[in-house]
């Protein structure tokens, strides 16, 4: 019901079935280890499968999935043109690109999306598909199976525990309602993105040739996973002087990185200037959405410097960057918990967090055992901050810097109950 009648503007609705599933969700949990863990799997499974098979109702960037495709399937680079520009410089246009061009939500913007994305847009056109529906449940299979894989690696990270933990911790995953809503029927391919890094970290240290590889495939998918390159450079070492950090770091990776850049240079920033302009730069600033500790230094430069309140965005990155950077070459830990770190640093300093942004931490919260319950609490404010979509904003523009800063008075509070060092270092048994 959720996927097929909730409109991203109507607020009593969001409020309506987000808190209904979630009380659902938590109600569920408390009985979850009655039943088996490969039950609750193919319940899961269920789940996603009958989110399926209609048009995405609270996300409509699968328009803009499908003209980069286009362009991509026919040779071209959606990253010359704006889909507007495009428009008037070609004259032979199919009917179906005509259609979908009027419901684009970025036909003045430069595409953002990486090569390797630009693919799997590709393919229904590539296939022959020749109606929206028919595309868009080509999407939703593709991302149905990558999903299924994640439920199954969960499995196998899980495997070793208990079987009431286990089931427990794999629940929180399969049934969370903003996954099973984003995962495969909105058409998002954070799936893909969880289901690299997990076979990225599954691979382990025997075979990191193989697990920087898959890194580097993992930053060609989505430009902001890059954030986690400190996590792969510095392997683990023995000591935490500066000079066992040096005989320790990465070469191999240093060189995938490179060489992940450069196909950016060669694609994605070959229209440089115009990209930063009227493209991913604007995430910075004009496409801000549930910035955490981002929404705090905008307030604070818009008060302090108000000429300069695109800069930051620039700001609140580099201060998790910063932050990042320090807890790998100070802490000696796994590459698992520098990655989740990583991860959960991103969350908080990223000026922009859509709700789906969140589904690969909580992939790894939950595989990892690493604080599943700060998990849950991001994925519930993340489920309501649909209501930023919403006519709400209308009569309460004050809503999402309120918001904001409840989301961080609860995360703040568990943050204190778990104290500083031993919440990021927590170590998965």
């Amino acid at each position: 019901m959720y996927v097929r009648l909730v409109d991203r503007q109507n607020s009593f609705l969001i409020l309506l079935f987000v808190g209904i599933s979630f009380c659902f969700y938590f109600f569920l949990y408390v009985r979850s280890e009655k039943i088996r863990l490969k039950d609750w799997f193919w319940i899961a499974v269920f789940f996603r499968l009958g989110s399926m098979f209609s048009l995405p109702h609270l996300s409509d960037d699968f328009y803009r999935f499908l003209w980069d495709g286009y362009l991509f399937s026919n040779g071209e680079s959606p990253f010359a043109l704006t889909p507007k520009q495009w428009l008037s410089a070609n004259t032979n246009h199919s009917e179906l690109i005509l259609s979908i061009f009027p419901r684009l939500n970025s036909s003045d913007y430069f595409s953002v999306y990486p090569v390797a994305l630009q693919v799997i847009f590709a393919l229904p056109w590539w296939i022959g598909l020749n109606t929206v529906i028919s595309q868009i449940i080509l999407y939703q299979m593709i991302l149905f199976s990558f999903e299924c894989g994640n439920l199954f690696i969960i499995t196998r990270y899980l495997k070793f525990r208990n079987s009431k933990e286990a089931t427990k911790l794999f629940f929180l995953y399969a049934l969370n309602p903003l996954l099973i809503i984003e995962s495969v029927s909105q058409i998002h391919f954070e799936s893909i993105f969880l289901f690299v890094l997990l076979v990225c970290l599954l691979i382990g240290t025997r075979f990191s040739n193989l697990r920087n590889v898959f890194f580097a495939i993992l930053t060609q998918l989505k430009l902001s996973f890059l954030f986690l390159l400190p996590a792969f450079v510095v392997m683990n070492r023995s000591n935490n002087d500066y000079l066992g950090i040096l005989r320790n770091i990465n070469i191999r990776m240093i060189l995938l990185a490179f060489i992940s850049l450069t196909i950016y240079s060669l694609s994605f920033f070959l229209f440089g200037t115009q990209q930063f302009q009227n493209g991913i730069g604007l995430f910075f600033h004009s496409f801000r959405f549930h910035g955490l500790i981002e929404s705090f230094i905008y307030l604070g430069i818009e008060v302090l410097f108000p000429n300069y309140v695109y800069v930051s965005g620039f700001c609140s990155l580099g201060i998790g960057a910063f932050l990042f950077s320090v807890f790998v070459f100070k802490y000696n830990q796994r590459y698992e918990i520098n990655s989740i770190v990583g991860l959960l640093l991103f969350t908080l300093f990223s000026p922009v967090n859509h709700p789906w942004y969140i589904l690969p931490f909580i992939g790894l919260a939950m595989a990892l055992n690493y604080h599943p319950f700060l998990a849950v609490i991001l994925s519930f404010f993340a489920a309501f901050s649909y209501l930023f979509y919403s006519n709400l904003m209308q009569h309460f523009p004050a809503f999402p810097l309120i918001f904001t800063f409840v989301e961080i008075f609860v995360l703040g509070i568990y943050l204190w109950k778990n104290k500083p060092l031993s919440f990021l270092q927590k170590i998965p048994d």
